[in-house]
């Protein structure tokens, strides 16, 4: 037998819009084995911002600050 204390760390704040980032991560991993240019369609991304190399890579393949950095991109995307 145990005893666990678990202790709640303080809020993080991520640097981009917290919604936006949930959207964005939630939809990259609705679809498996999708690329991110695939996955992310329903955000109507230009042309220019799909050419980034992020979007031949693989949801599972990202950390946290690959996907803090894409969803500063996807906000400041204009088509």
């Amino acid at each position: 037998s145990g005893v666990l204390k678990l202790t709640r760390k303080p809020s993080l704040s991520l640097g981009c819009d917290e919604k936006l980032f949930y959207r964005v991560v939630k939809t990259a991993f609705n679809q498996r084995r999708k690329t991110m240019r695939n996955s992310l369609k329903i955000f109507n991304l230009s042309d220019n911002l799909k050419e980034d190399a992020i979007f031949d890579q693989r949801p599972e393949q990202l950390g946290v600050a690959d996907f803090i950095s894409l969803t500063k991109k996807i906000a400041n995307d204009t088509v």
